[in-house]
């Protein structure tokens, strides 16, 4: 008598077969032969891309009583903090606290805080503080409010990561000796240098000693950064943006200016909208734009405040370039000019559609295991990816899902033919 098959067993058969098949067509084809990036990043925030989390943020609030405030800050200060409180200049009592606490004033006020038992955390925030009295004069039902006009420090809870997770992880131990041996006696970082010193003659070194090699590589350049940077050196290939990017990013975070790696990506009907390689240092905490390949090492506004790639993306989106300076490596030396005069080379590779993807580095591995490391990643922590026009981020969730449930079926296979061929050899051994 013929027996009757499960329903859910023949599910899980023809459920298997599709599954494999698109991830085979993911893995081996859209990944690692079309190099398609959209199944490789997540979409990500302004915050959780230029935030680090090792920088301080407020990440809440504690109304304690009517006119008293709690800040809650990340990471949080020690257990055993005390601050100092400071109303539109004026000191007021202390606080003995983890977290800061205000006695508000009635009315917009500025309160500088300091914590004086740790780290040295000082910052700045503006309330405008109503109670319910003010209101019920006016013959308003409204409650006390509470409202943060501005802040010193970023404000809000979104997902943040470790510099770590971008800048330099992924440099072997040889390599950063060999850097570091260039950038002290050829280069001649010191020391007392601040990261903008570190960042200009390291850009100046490189473009002095480069500049000329700009061109499509060799089929046998070596693909590691100092690989790269000695071939180019010797003038047995040119090189170009991402060679450019990835000798930058060697040195910058060899030297202790943590520096990472972005692309621009994006193509609509076969028509490109962005295609270059680029990096971002960590200049006084925050992330700044650094080309090599287009000679900027630096671009500010009139304040001083450096750009980064996310700022010139929506600086190309409005238009506006007033007060806007570049330092460039124009005629073999470093110069501060007008942001108009950089502008075009800019435009040209960074669309206001375009998509920037932030690169989080790979571990240095041998060839094998890096590949299955590359894999983990995009399963687990993958490249992180921004435009005007938010991505959708479809095509990575179809990775992530069809990976999972390719590795979920396989399991499932495997556990059941295990058990089916341990049943066979015990009713072998019965016999």
């Amino acid at each position: 008598m013929m027996r009757r098959r499960n329903p859910k067993f023949l599910f899980l058969v023809i459920l298997t077969l599709p599954v494999l098949a698109a991830d085979a067509w993911i893995w081996g084809y859209a990944i690692n032969v079309r190099k398609d990036p959209a199944y490789r990043y997540r979409p990500a925030g302004i915050a959780e891309l230029y935030i680090p989390r090792e920088k301080m943020r407020i990440s809440g609030f504690r109304i304690l009583a009517r006119d008293r405030l709690e800040i809650r800050l990340a990471p949080a200060a020690p257990a055993h903090g005390r601050w100092s409180v400071r109303a539109d200049g004026q000191a007021v009592p202390a606080t003995g606290s983890r977290y800061p606490r205000i006695t508000l004033r009635t009315g917009v006020h500025s309160y500088t805080l300091r914590n004086t038992a740790g780290p040295d955390h000082t910052f700045t925030v503006r309330i405008d503080y109503f109670s319910r009295e003010l209101y019920a004069r006016n013959n308003q039902t409204i409650g006390d409010t509470y409202r943060l006009i501005s802040a010193s420090l970023p404000v809000g809870r979104y997902r943040s990561h470790p510099l770590a997770a971008f800048a330099g992880r992924d440099i072997s131990a040889r390599e950063r000796r060999e850097a570091e041996k260039i950038l002290a006696r050829e280069i001649g970082i010191r020391a007392g240098d601040s990261d903008r010193e570190r960042v200009e003659k390291i850009g100046r070194f490189l473009l002095t000693a480069l500049d000329s090699r700009r061109g499509i590589p060799a089929p046998d350049l070596d693909p590691s950064p100092l690989g790269s940077y000695r071939c180019a050196m010797a003038g047995t290939s040119a090189i170009w943006c991402d060679q450019f990017a990835r000798i930058y990013y060697l040195f910058a975070n060899a030297a202790g200016v943590p520096t990472r790696r972005v692309s621009v990506t994006g193509r609509l009907d076969g028509v490109v909208l962005g295609a270059h390689g680029f990096t971002e240092s960590l200049i006084d905490g925050k992330w700044a734009y650094v080309d090599l390949f287009t000679r900027i090492l630096e671009v500010e506004n009139g304040t001083g405040t450096l750009l980064n790639a996310a700022d010139l993306l929506m600086l190309r989106r409005v238009g506006s370039t007033g007060g806007i300076t570049a330092v460039v490596f124009r005629d073999g030396r470093l110069q501060r000019l007008p942001f108009s005069t950089v502008a075009p080379e800019i435009s040209h590779y960074l669309a206001p559609d375009a998509i920037l993807v932030y690169h989080r580095p790979l571990l240095p591995l041998p060839g094998s295991w890096n590949r299955i490391h590359k894999a983990a990643r995009i399963m687990l922590n993958p490249d992180l990816a921004f435009s005007l026009a938010t991505p959708s981020g479809s095509r990575y969730l179809l990775t992530v899902l069809l990976s999972w449930s390719g590795l979920l079926l396989l399991l499932f296979w495997l556990l059941f033919f295990t058990g089916r061929v341990l049943r066979r050899r015990r009713q072998e051994k019965k016999q």
